[in-house]
């Protein structure tokens, strides 16, 4: 007869995982860092880091539809703002930014974008011709000046331009409608709307490097944060459905989530997003939409 020998540690007390409060509301939120190292987040949210790999390899697309070998970056934005104990809070917002095209999967449109940081959609003959799109009602506003607009780039784009506070060149007439302005009088006052990355630095960001991001963002204004939470067979998450700048009207912000609403990001609180910080609680009456919300969510969480 023969024995197996093995060898077993001490046993020790084994306690519930600690359950992080979760937020809805929009909040004013300040940039603490972006694609931070382990120790550098640990310095934001304490011991609680953990170690993140941004860039991946994955399938990208040129305009033509051709598969090849990319990159994709997972950009993550880290924020703090006041919570309702005199306590920081900690979350982030991530883009999944590659150089890949991103071409509608139903229409096949391109999507595109000119050195304004305005994007539309174009078809494929609209794009070979470089012409501007036309839409029902009126022309593409963007100039002529376009390229194909990566995945994951018109949300980075929303990022920096809350950050640097950029508004869209138009302007207001006295019927309270707006009018594009000509490319003459945009380029006339270009550092007000200069806001893209330029070609060499498309797959420079998809592998990794930030260093632009951050040199565009760090320091600049703080800006409105819509926090809300992510159901998932696993529990609920929180998450940071959008980043405006600081003077972005709620009113503005519920009209654009309703026109494309996330039913697995809970953003709205009897139809509206809460102005203030309030603590998430598991309410199938009050919060709205999400089919997940009949039950109750076992408490496995992310610090954030």
């Amino acid at each position: 007869m023969s024995f197996v020998f093995m060898a077993f540690a001490n046993a020790k007390k084994v306690e519930e995982a600690k359950a992080f409060d979760k937020y809805l509301g929009a909040v004013t939120a300040h940039l603490e860092a972006v694609n931070p190292s382990q120790e550098e987040l640990a310095k934001i949210i304490g011991n609680n880091a953990s170690s993140k790999t941004y860039t991946t390899e994955v399938d990208v697309v040129d305009v033509e539809g051709n598969k090849k070998k990319g990159f994709q970056n997972a950009i993550t934005f880290w924020y703090s703002t006041d919570g309702l104990d005199e306590q920081k809070i900690y979350f982030s917002k991530t883009v999944f930014f590659s150089n890949s095209a991103r071409i509608g999967s139903q229409t096949g449109k391109i999507q595109i974008v000119d050195k304004w940081g305005r994007f539309a959609w174009a078809t494929p003959d609209e794009y070979k011709g470089n012409v501007i799109p036309q839409y029902s009602n009126k022309p593409a506003s963007i100039s002529k000046d376009y390229r194909a607009a990566m995945v994951g780039e018109e949300e980075l784009i929303g990022i920096i331009k809350a950050h640097l506070g950029l508004n869209a060149p138009v302007e207001r007439l006295a019927d309270n409608t707006y009018r594009d302005l000509t490319d003459e009088e945009i380029s006339a006052k270009a550092d007000d709307y200069a806001c893209s990355i330029e070609p060499a630095d498309i797959v420079k960001i998809a592998k990794g490097d930030v260093k632009i991001i951050k040199g565009a963002v760090i320091g600049t204004n703080d800006v409105k944060a819509v926090l809300s939470i992510r159901h998932t067979d696993k529990g609920d998450y929180q998450s940071c459905w959008k980043i405006a700048k600081l003077n972005t009207q709620i009113t503005s912000l519920e009209n654009e989530w309703n026109k494309n609403p996330r039913n697995n990001e809970e953003v709205l609180m009897n139809g509206h997003i809460p102005g203030n910080l309030m603590k998430y609680q598991v309410t199938p009456t009050d919060l709205s939409q999400s089919k997940g919300s009949e039950e109750a969510k076992p408490e496995s969480d992310l610090p954030f």
